[in-house]
């Protein structure tokens, strides 16, 4: 799928995803107010209350992904090598939250 999607954009597309405008890929990545909107958009047809959506952002997905990783078993290491970050206090910030086995 993702293959007939890249077949889809072109090869000189910079980004995996990209706007598509009037059934042509634009060739930039999206923007922040783009993916918030699709964010609140999916989460909305997931079937959350209005209070729920509100906290989602498209933010919430690199959250989710920072533990994911942690409860999946990677390192502090891997983790912040994943989300491009360079401090551990940034990164325990985004896992605090995470609900994982320590002592597993």
């Amino acid at each position: 799928m993702v293959r007939e999607w890249l077949g889809w954009c072109g090869p000189d597309t910079i980004a995996l995803f990209c706007p598509i405008y009037q059934t042509v890929a634009v060739n930039r990545h999206f923007g922040t107010t783009t993916m918030k909107g699709m964010v609140k958009t999916s989460a909305r047809k997931a079937g959350p209350g209005f209070k729920e959506i509100i906290g989602f952002s498209g933010h919430s997905m690199r959250v989710g992904a920072a533990q994911d990783l942690l409860c999946a078993g990677n390192d502090t290491a891997a983790i912040m090598r994943a989300g491009g970050w360079k401090s551990v206090r940034v990164l325990a910030r985004y896992l605090e939250w995470a609900k994982h086995k320590v002592w597993a």
